[in-house]
């Protein structure tokens, strides 16, 4: 195999036969992001803004030779330079552990808070043009500019690893402070029950316009407003605002509540913060 880095963790574990390593750090660049590089193959267009004072080359590595037999384990941050040389029935697998980049969950986090402001969904019209054409794009982005303390005011780590998690993950996860939003192809239907309370169906409607049922519940009397509450509330909600509501029922049942919701696909989490409301922190101070 050719001198090259991965741009990932990587684990390589040899099976069987042997096969030897040459690896070196590479002095040029720290922390590299994005895919393999080869000297002299194209190169990615995102590793330009990584490496203003030049390529990596392999050349200026300090190399070691690690020698790999059936059971060996060999680990290697990215930005390792390597290359390989084996004999004959070489058989090892390769473990690639990507672990998103701090600019990754930042990026993530911004772009989620963005979206929930119009003026930071607004074209940017004439900004392509001529400098007459493009005077009112620069004023809209000046002010944009200003309220980037706003947009940026309280994103904590909790909220950019959150985002990076798939649904399940992120319900194991979730406390008073969980948002939750009702889907809008979902709704709930009552009928009551002879012996008090209320028989609750979530029906869903799928992609191809036909409609399931996949929670079926049987609700006592005392639990019936909370689902009616839920039933007619189309707003996003923090799990605690239930508690507060319906403080007959610990928080613990709430959230269990909230999560079977979420799994028949009737209400939605929101894995991002709210935006700050413009002028204002998550704190309520002026920024």
């Amino acid at each position: 195999m050719s001198c090259h880095f991965d741009a990932e963790e990587v684990f390589s574990v040899q099976l069987h036969g042997e096969k030897r390593f040459h690896i070196a750090k590479a002095p040029d660049i720290e922390q590299p992001w994005g895919m393999q590089f080869n000297p002299g193959d194209p190169c990615f267009d995102d590793l330009y803004p990584q490496v203003p004072a030049g390529f990596p080359d392999p050349a200026r590595g300090d190399f070691e030779t690690v020698d790999m037999k059936p059971g060996s384990v060999l680990f290697m941050p990215r930005g390792t330079w390597h290359y390989t040389e084996s004999g004959e029935g070489s058989l090892s697998v390769s473990i690639i552990v990507r672990t998103p980049a701090a600019f990754e969950c930042a990026l993530e986090v911004l772009r989620l808070r963005l979206l929930q402001d119009a003026r930071w969904r607004r074209p940017l019209h004439g900004a392509w043009g001529d400098v007459a054409q493009s005077a009112a794009a620069r004023e809209q982005w000046q002010a944009l500019m200003q309220d980037w303390p706003r947009a940026t005011a309280g994103m904590e780590l909790d909220a950019a690893s959150l985002a990076q998690l798939n649904e399940a993950e992120r319900l194991n996860r979730t406390g008073a402070a969980s948002r939750f939003q009702r889907c809008p192809e979902a709704r709930m239907e009552f009928e009551p029950k002879a012996q008090g309370g209320q028989t609750v169906r979530v029906v869903v409607r799928t992609v191809d316009g036909d409609e399931t049922t996949p929670l079926h519940l049987d609700v006592p009397e005392a639990m019936a407003a909370l689902f009616l509450w839920l039933a007619d509330h189309a707003a996003a909600f923090p799990v605690g605002e239930l508690a507060r509501r319906f403080p007959a029922m610990p928080l613990a049942q709430h959230l269990g509540i909230v999560n079977a919701l979420t799994r028949a696909r009737y209400l939605r989490q929101l894995w991002y913060d709210p935006i700050p409301e413009q002028g204002q922190t998550l704190d309520g101070r002026r920024p």
